[in-house]
């Protein structure tokens, strides 16, 4: 599922990319086009964080250690 959700954000960020493209060039007026560029930018953006985050095996494996963290303390709080 996580796999799914990134491929799913992946493809709406260039979908928003080429809308907003294709708005810049349709816009005669300049406070449109800028205003355009500048909503731009959060697609770019959500792009580069999604490319430069942790893959998906670095993130399996933080779920496992945040686990395991949490049964050592539950064990610990229990007292077994």
């Amino acid at each position: 599922m996580d796999r799914f959700i990134r491929y799913a954000a992946y493809l709406l960020n260039a979908g928003l990319i080429v809308f907003i493209l294709a708005v810049i060039f349709n816009t005669y007026n300049s406070r449109d086009k800028m205003l355009a560029f500048a909503t731009l930018l959060v697609p770019v953006i959500s792009l580069c964080a999604l490319k430069s985050g942790p893959d998906s095996e670095e993130r399996q494996l933080q779920r496992e250690v945040n686990k395991a963290r949490l049964r050592a303390e539950l064990a610990k709080l229990s007292g077994k």
